[in-house]
């Protein structure tokens, strides 16, 4: 996170009884703007009332910076002294606490409630200018808009609790300043982000944005993470690094544009949307994992994942229209909870151990689902072929749903040494292929609980069967006999 430019005085709000080191009651921010390190002190003060409790200077502050996006933390540094000697006893109490607001919005406070947090109070402050330490602000108002900010307004007051006879002083202030670090939009606007280093990270709290610009991170651990959203414009989102990681809790997307990342364990996570709008996600590494708790979409644009355990994850909704999902890795996962739908599209897995699996439907629409290895393809529910294609290759190719296995003029094909067609929940309603085609090569069984309808097979050594309510139908069709029709 990027730290503030240090904060100073910028005009009067309301000056109350404070007035300047010789009596002006106007500008009394002109004498305490130049910094700590800037302070002349003996003819550039401001003090408040004498021996007078709860007494208020109230001025504006620096804008905060272009960039910012809300604050992370604020501390404040105050030079002050007291204006005569206190007395040998009984000596009365002075002091000074200090709060911003603006309006009634708490921003900065001992509280959220808005309590002044005290700089001192003390029987024994010197005569000396002296510096406070560098003290963080107890409560930060971390939601506060940059608008909210800039029209911040600090509350200084002087603190006096009298012990005997009034000493007759007050508090003098010669410079105030303010530091912090705070949450940045990053845009790159035909421009560039590159950091390079072991555990290079950028973070931001809200957007970060590629606008015909680019992001670069390299190193050991990279992370560019963000709280919202991530968006490439024609632009780049770039990680190279053992560990590379690229994290939105909302959206992130590629609109013309290219998010990479490469790595051992590249992940690329996003808590709501991954997109590709004629754009392009790539994952290379080991372990990549793209994940995301929402939607994957993809417009005409591509997904690919590359690696030994590359695991694309969606818990909602995988779908690609006119694009193309990609994953090639010794034991590759495309997991969806709800929906995988290939509008026009591609899903695309390549692997020893490739796994597609979905909770609720896998349908593709003049699409295509292709799984090339020990391959799985399971649903819950419904798997669904509508001038489209179900394809797995594999020694082991399983195509597994409990509900409904239908072909609308599509086509599932399973290639390999135990291929299985199954359908094997009591409630599961039935195998259907309407002007279509299911094939199953290979030498194991395929079967189904329920109804097999104008079905169309190419099996080598395979039985067949089919029960339809108590009646049991079995057929076995020897190796090259060529195709068999099995009707409910």
């Amino acid at each position: 996170m990027p730290a503030l430019s240090t904060l100073l005085p910028t005009g009067d709000s309301a000056v109350g009884s404070w007035t300047t080191d010789s009596g002006g009651t106007s500008n009394l921010w002109q004498k305490i703007e130049e910094g700590i390190s800037g302070a002349t002190d003996t003819t550039d003060y401001i003090k408040g009332p004498n021996d007078t409790d709860a007494s208020d200077y109230k001025f504006a502050l620096t804008d905060t910076p272009a960039s910012f996006n809300s604050i992370k933390s604020l501390s404040w540094q105050v030079r002050f002294a007291l204006s005569g000697a206190p007395p040998a006893s009984n000596k009365d109490t002075y002091g000074l606490s200090i709060r911003i607001v603006n309006g009634a919005t708490i921003l900065a406070a001992a509280d959220a409630a808005g309590t002044f947090q005290s700089i001192v109070s003390t029987t024994t402050m010197s005569t000396s200018f002296s510096n406070s330490a560098v003290t963080a602000f107890t409560y930060v108002n971390t939601s506060a808009s940059k608008a909210a900010w800039d029209g911040a307004i600090v509350e200084l007051r002087q603190t006096y609790s009298q012990t005997a006879s009034k000493d007759a002083h007050a508090v003098q202030v010669s410079a105030i300043e303010f530091t912090g670090t705070y949450n940045a939009i990053l845009t790159a606007s035909a421009g560039s982000y590159s950091e390079t280093g072991i555990a290079a990270t950028l973070m931001a709290a809200k957007k970060i944005a590629a606008t015909v610009g680019s992001f670069s991170e390299t190193g050991k651990t990279a992370a560019l993470s963000k709280g919202f959203r991530l968006n490439s414009l024609s632009g780049s989102f770039s990680e190279t690094g053992n560990a590379a990681t690229l994290k939105a809790s909302r959206v992130i997307t590629a609109t013309v544009g290219s998010v990479a990342e490469l790595g051992v364990g590249a992940s690329l996570k996003a808590a709501r949307l991954l997109n590709a709008s004629p754009g392009n996600f790539s994952e290379t590494g080991n372990s990549a994992t793209l994940s995301k708790g929402f939607t994957f979409s993809v417009s005409a644009g591509s997904f690919a994942t590359t690696g030994n355990d590359g695991s694309l994850k969606s818990t909602r909704l995988l779908s690609a229209l006119s694009g193309s999902f990609n994953e090639t890795g010794n034991s590759v996962g495309l997991l969806a909870s709800h929906l995988l739908s290939g509008g026009t599209g591609a899903l695309t897995q390549t692997g020893n151990d490739a796994g597609l699996i979905s909770a609720r439907r896998a349908a593709v629409i003049a699409g295509s689902f292709s799984i090339v290895g020990t391959a799985s393809l399971i649903t819950s529910r419904r798997l669904s072929a509508s001038s489209g294609a179900f394809t797995e290759l594999g020694e082991q190719a399983n195509l597994t749903p409990a509900h409904l296995l239908g072909t609308s003029q599509g086509v599932f094909i399973l290639t390999g040494k135990s291929a299985t067609l199954t359908v094997t929940a009591a409630s599961s309603p039935h195998l259907n292929a309407q002007s279509g085609v299911f094939l199953v090569t290979g030498k194991n069984n395929w079967m189904a609980h329920r109804v097999l309808s104008a079905f169309v097979s190419t099996v080598e050594g395979s039985t067949l069967a089919a029960h339809v309510g108590s009646s049991h139908t079995r057929a076995v069709v020897d190796a090259n006999s060529g195709t068999k029709r099995i009707s409910a």
